[in-house]
C-alpha cells in the first residue's frame, strides 16, 4: 500500500480492512494483532481528529459481511471457519444487508460518490439508510446559526431509534457550535439517555454549545459516580464549562476530586482544578480545606496542579 501511495496506510484500522479488502478475511479471523487487557473508548464520530486501531471483533465481523455482501454472496460458507466469536456477528450482518442494502458503497458503483450539492446532502441525511445519512451529516456544512431544513434534520436524527445515528447527529452540532431550541432541548434530553456512550456525547455537546441549564449542570454532577470513565470525563467537562454549581453537586465533585488524587489520575485531578477555578474566588481555600484530612501527598498534587493552571490561565491572558 506505501508504495501505491495510499495516504494514512499506517493507521491500525487500514491495515485490518486492507487484508479483507484484498480477499484475505478467512486469514485475518484468525489474528489478533492487538489484545488489550483493558477496553478503552473510542469515539467513532471523531474518526478524522482519532482514527480507530485496531479492528474489534464486531467491526471485524461487519468489514467480512460487507466484503461477502459486495460480491453478491449471500450465504458464502467460509463464513462458518471463521472463530467462534465472529461467526454469529458475520452472519447477523451480512443478513441485515442483504435485507436492507444499508451501506453507502452500493455492489453496483463499487466506489462512494463525494459529487453531491449541499442540498443532496441534506436530502440524504433525511433518508432511510442509516450509513447513508451518517456520511452524509460527515459532509454537510452546518451553519451556527442553523437553517429550519437543517434544524428539522437533526432534530428527527438525534430522535433517531439507531444509536449510530443520533451519536453523529451529536457530532454534527458539536462541530459547528449550533444553537436552535428544538435541538437543544433534544441534547438536555440525551444527557438522560440509557445508553452511556449517548449521554457522554450529549452532555459535551451541550457543554460545547455553553447551553448548560440548571438541570444539566445536575445530571453532569451525576455522572461523577459513573462507573464509565468516558462518562465521567464528560461530566467533568459539563461543569467545567458552568460558572457555577448548586451546593447539592458541590459534595458529589468534591468527593470524585478526592477519588482522582487517590487514585493519582492526574487527567481528571487538572479537570477537578479547572472547574473549581471557575466557580471560586480562591480555589487554593477550598482545596485546603477539603484535604486537611487527608495524606499529605494529596495536598502536594492538589496545588501543583492548581499553580499550573494558573500558569496556563496567566499565559493565556498575556497571549491574548
Amino acid at each position: 500500500m506505501n508504495q501505491s501511495g495510499f495516504e494514512t496506510t499506517e493507521l491500525p484500522e487500514f491495515v485490518d480492512l486492507a487484508v479483507i479488502g484484498c480477499g484475505l478475511g478467512l486469514l485475518q479471523s484468525e489474528i489478533s494483532f492487538v489484545q488489550e487487557k483493558q477496553a478503552r473508548f473510542w469515539d467513532a464520530t471523531r474518526w478524522n481528529m482519532t482514527p480507530r486501531p485496531f479492528l474489534d471483533d464486531s467491526a471485524l465481523a461487519y468489514a467480512m459481511a460487507w466484503k461477502a455482501w459486495t460480491a453478491g454472496e449471500k450465504d458464502p460458507g467460509w463464513i462458518g471457519s471463521f472463530r467462534g466469536e465472529l461467526v454469529r456477528p458475520s452472519r447477523k450482518s451480512l443478513k441485515y444487508l442483504n435485507k436492507t442494502s444499508d451501506c453507502f458503497i452500493q455492489p453496483a458503483s463499487g466506489k462512494p460518490s463525494a459529487d453531491h450539492s449541499q442540498n443532496d446532502w441534506l436530502q440524504i441525511a433525511n433518508g432511510k439508510s442509516a450509513s447513508s445519512q451518517i456520511i452524509a451529516m460527515r459532509n454537510l456544512i452546518i451553519e451556527e446559526q442553523l437553517a429550519s431544513g437543517q434544524e428539522r434534520m437533526l432534530t428527527d436524527n438525534l430522535r433517531s431509534s439507531n444509536q449510530d445515528v443520533v451519536l453523529h447527529a451529536l457530532a454534527a452540532v458539536e462541530s459547528a457550535n449550533a444553537s436552535g431550541d428544538e435541538v437543544v432541548e433534544e441534547l438536555r434530553i440525551l444527557t438522560e439517555d440509557r445508553h452511556a456512550e449517548t449521554r457522554a456525547k450529549a452532555m459535551i455537546t451541550l457543554a460545547r454549545c455553553s447551553e448548560l441549564d440548571e438541570r444539566s449542570v445536575e445530571t453532569a454532577a451525576s455522572m461523577i459516580n459513573d462507573g464509565a470513565r468516558y462518562v465521567v470525563f464528560a461530566g467533568l467537562v459539563g461543569l467545567a464549562a458552568s460558572k457555577s454549581i448548586p451546593d447539592s453537586a458541590l459534595g458529589i465533585v468534591e468527593r470524585g476530586y478526592v477519588r482522582a488524587l487517590q487514585t493519582c489520575d492526574y487527567e481528571f485531578v487538572g479537570l477537578f482544578t479547572a472547574a473549581f477555578m471557575r466557580w471560586m474566588d480562591d480555589p487554593e481555600v477550598q482545596i485546603r480545606r477539603l484535604l486537611e484530612h487527608e495524606e499529605p501527598g494529596y495536598l502536594t498534587i492538589a496545588l501543583d496542579s492548581l499553580n499550573e493552571m494558573r500558569e496556563q490561565a496567566d499565559g493565556a491572558k498575556s497571549g491574548s
